[in-house]
């Protein structure tokens, strides 16, 4: 499932798109985390999390949106949890933004 997460730095907000199998709060917030914190984004201080709600509507997407590390543009993958090859440089990336555990090491789609 799809989750909406919010949190609230003070000043601003920050919506992140999470998904994850779990129904507990606890991990679908950590979930979120660390998919930030995977991108190189950081995260500024200790946020509260105003909500966590689920998305449905995303569940129908066909498509996810992926970032190319070899052109460098975000790209339209199929939604499914396999290696794809790039649409502009036709380089095969992984869906990183699929996986649920962020462990690149032990990527189970590279072994």
């Amino acid at each position: 499932m799809m989750y909406r997460v919010i949190f609230d730095f003070g000043d601003i907000e920050a919506t992140v798109f999470h998904r994850s199998s779990s129904r507990n709060n606890e991990d679908i917030v950590e979930g979120a985390i660390q998919q930030v914190i995977y991108r190189n984004f950081g995260f500024p201080g200790e946020p509260s999390v105003n909500s966590v709600e689920p998305c449905p509507e995303w569940e129908e997407d066909e498509t996810v949106t992926e970032w190319c590390c070899y052109c460098e543009e975000e790209v339209e993958l199929p939604n499914e949890f396999k290696a794809h090859e790039c649409p502009n440089c036709k380089t095969t990336i992984l869906p990183c933004v699929q996986c649920e555990n962020h462990k690149c090491s032990n990527c189970p789609l590279e072994n």
